[in-house]
């Protein structure tokens, strides 16, 4: 019963990071792309890769996956918001 609270977790944690850097990604995209149809292209071609660098650490046997996916998801997610706003404050003025 622990470990399955542990699992959950675990799980939980994943998906959070995958989905901050997804969102991020997709406000950097949304502020990059001068057109529509160019941000969904970037979107579907881009993101992809970005979640593969949170499964990564799981797939490879390292010691603390977890971890380590929850540090790549805060560094990244924050690296994307800090260049969209970047971004966006030079488009502004």
């Amino acid at each position: 019963s622990l470990q399955l609270f542990y699992n959950t977790i675990d799980a939980l944690i994943i998906s959070f990071s995958i989905i901050a850097i997804e969102c991020a990604a997709g406000a950097l995209v949304g502020v990059i792309a001068s057109s529509v149809i160019a941000g969904v292209l970037l979107v579907v071609l881009t993101h992809n890769i970005a979640s593969l660098s949170i499964i990564m650490p799981i797939i490879t046997n390292i010691k603390h996956p977890v971890l380590t996916s929850l540090i790549l998801g805060l560094s990244l997610s924050s690296l994307f918001l800090m260049s969209a706003n970047i971004v966006f404050k030079k488009k502004q003025f």
